[in-house]
């Protein structure tokens, strides 16, 4: 763990010591006129592209991300501790949790530090270089954002006789007897029966042997 931590601290400090002079960089050489060679390439080239050329707004096309590889992932059988049994029940425990100032009750919501580094790590990830800072130090990270942004939604949601509409999810994603229901939102209604949409998820995790849903992370992306 201190490792990393030094790795990562080691790619932000500067090369210079605080205190060191710094070195002068030499000058940059006077620029020298272009070659007989140099004229003809760029005559040769021809002349620049007009604006309405199609290849001057030729749109970028990045190139095709390599997908991730879940081959000899398994996060097991086992039911999740205080898993919900559907969406609408996870929904429906989440604004109980609210109403109530619960901050025990979120959190026993939300993936414990066992599930997450000893089965679901490697299926949460986004890139494969995430699997190279390890589970340690991944939940290190995950958790003390989450653990703030849960106090967050406490204190911007608790205490408002909520309730539970639906939770409305952006974009999904398959992992092996797992699925990540990514950008959730939180609807329900205020105490004068307004629709209210809460932003305070980060993913939710269903675990598919056993059909129990859990909060990934807590996440204020306001």
């Amino acid at each position: 763990m201190q490792r990393a931590w030094i790795a990562l601290a080691a790619l932000l400090v500067t090369a210079c010591d605080d205190g060191a002079e710094a070195e002068v960089a030499p000058a940059a050489p006077a620029a020298s006129k272009p070659t007989g060679d140099a004229k003809a390439a760029k005559k040769k080239a021809g002349p620049p592209l007009a604006k309405d050329d199609p290849r001057f707004n030729k749109p970028y096309v990045p190139k095709p991300k390599k997908p991730l590889d879940f081959s000899g992932v398994d996060v097991g059988d086992a039911p999740m501790a205080d898993a919900a049994e559907s969406m609408d029940a996870l929904g429906q425990a989440l604004v109980e949790a609210l109403n109530a100032e619960d901050g025990e009750a979120l959190a026993k919501l939300a993936l414990t530090e066992t599930e997450y580094k000893e089965r679901f790590f490697p299926i949460t990830i986004n890139h494969p270089n995430a699997l190279k800072f390890g589970a340690d130090l991944s939940w290190s990270e995950l958790h003390g954002e989450s653990k703030g942004d849960m106090k967050t939604a406490l204190e911007r949601y608790g205490g408002q006789s909520l309730t539970y509409v639906r939770i409305d999810v952006k974009e999904v994603a398959e992992r092996p007897k797992a699925t990540l229901h990514r950008r959730p939102t939180l609807v329900v209604k205020n105490g004068e029966g307004n629709e209210m949409t809460l932003v305070m998820l980060g993913s939710i995790l269903e675990h598919a042997p056993t059909g129990g849903f859990k909060v990934l992370a807590y996440r204020d992306t306001r």
